[in-house]
């Protein structure tokens, strides 16, 4: 039934009755009605939030049931002594303490069935969207659950805020990568609000997960076009300063990185002799032949004009960058015109390691200072 509802727009969120007791998503702290107590009901009290779809499939059930009244109300949600939220809902009542509730669920059930046009309630919908079934977790169990599932950088965020569920204070939302069977990751958001009684406890936690994908996409592509130069594709300059002066001021002291600049020779002239178009096309080869030598750990990046930058980092030895300065003054020497002839392109590089309490500023200079020796 609960499954079901939520086909048809609704949520199930509590059921009261002398039979069953007390069953759902907000029963026993007095959060649907602060005035009434969460003791013995001696009828049967079921409310669902409110859609047009469920009201219209519950009705013909009242002829059926004698006694049986639907109405619609305004539910306040409490946190203590404190309104936090109210929504619309729908409330069925049979004060009637034999009631047949069996009965009457199974029917609902039917009815549920018919409107939605689905024959289980097994919460279908989660495995169309995240591609596995529901399954049910006691809290503790939530970190082998989620080391299967949620991307290994965010586990450790997403289980520092369920640790922390328990306490009154603390944060109340989380971000991180859910994978799904066919479809990769999804970027997932997790909301919740914690139900508080009268002694400040958390009795309740009620949340909700959306898939925040699109948006988080949207917004890396936007980061994505402020960084790059839009000629070669790679870091524009204040992108490439911005990672090097950050991961300079992170790495461990004894980790040996080379800072390049380097510079393609008689540009301008390449430019007066070929024109334009070729001068673009042997920047944009030039930043191709980059981007297949170095790392994709290292930053790569234009500064501006034909002149590039490169940081490689966490190398083995100081010949390791001297060998990469060769290769790609040979790559570059054999790029080519759009039509094929040779250009005779040469490059030069200045190479500055990187030393305890250099940042990226001075070591900038000292590899501008060997671009020209």
């Amino acid at each position: 039934v609960a499954g079901l509802a939520l086909e048809m727009k609704s949520e199930f969120l509590c059921l009261r009755s002398f039979q069953s007791g007390n069953i759902g998503t907000m029963v026993r702290q007095n959060i649907i009605d602060p005035v009434r107590n969460s003791g013995l009901e001696l009828g049967f009290t079921m409310v669902f939030s409110y859609s047009e779809k469920i009201e219209h499939t519950v009705i013909p059930l009242l002829r059926l049931y004698p006694g049986l009244m639907a109405g619609l109300t305004l539910c306040d949600i409490w946190s203590g002594d404190v309104l936090v939220d109210e929504c619309k809902v729908l409330m069925l009542i049979n004060e009637d303490p034999f009631f047949n509730e069996a009965d009457f669920l199974e029917k609902l059930n039917r009815c549920f069935q018919a409107s939605s046009g689905r024959k289980s309630s097994n919460l279908s919908f989660f495995a169309e969207k995240f591609g596995y079934e529901p399954r049910l977790h006691n809290i503790n169990e939530i970190a082998q659950f989620g080391k299967s599932l949620v991307n290994p950088e965010d586990f450790e965020q997403l289980m520092k805020i369920v640790d922390g569920i328990k306490s009154p204070d603390g944060e109340n939302c989380v971000e991180f990568r859910l994978r799904h069977s066919t479809s990769g990751e999804n970027w997932m958001r997790l909301e919740f609000t914690k139900i508080l009684d009268s002694n400040k406890t958390v009795r309740r936690v009620v949340g909700r997960m959306v898939n925040v994908d699109g948006q988080k996409k949207n917004i890396a592509e936007l980061q994505t076009k402020a960084e790059s130069d839009s000629l070669t594709g790679l870091l524009n300059h204040r992108a490439a300063a911005d990672r090097i002066s950050e991961f300079l001021l992170d790495c461990e002291s004894d980790g040996l990185c080379a800072l390049f600049v380097i510079d393609i020779d008689c540009f301008k002239e390449i430019n007066d002799k070929f024109g334009h178009f070729e001068g673009d096309l042997v920047l944009d080869s030039a930043a191709k032949i980059m981007k297949e030598l170095f790392r994709a750990s290292d930053v790569v990046g234009r500064i501006g004009g034909d002149e590039f930058i490169v940081l490689m980092k966490n190398l083995p030895a100081k010949e390791t960058a001297r060998a990469k300065a060769e290769a790609l003054c040979k790559r570059v020497r054999a790029i080519r015109s759009s039509d094929g002839r040779r250009l005779g392109i040469t490059v030069s590089a200045g190479v500055a390691f990187s030393h305890v309490g250099a940042g990226f500023e001075q070591l900038y200079k000292e590899a501008d200072a060997a671009l020209y020796e």
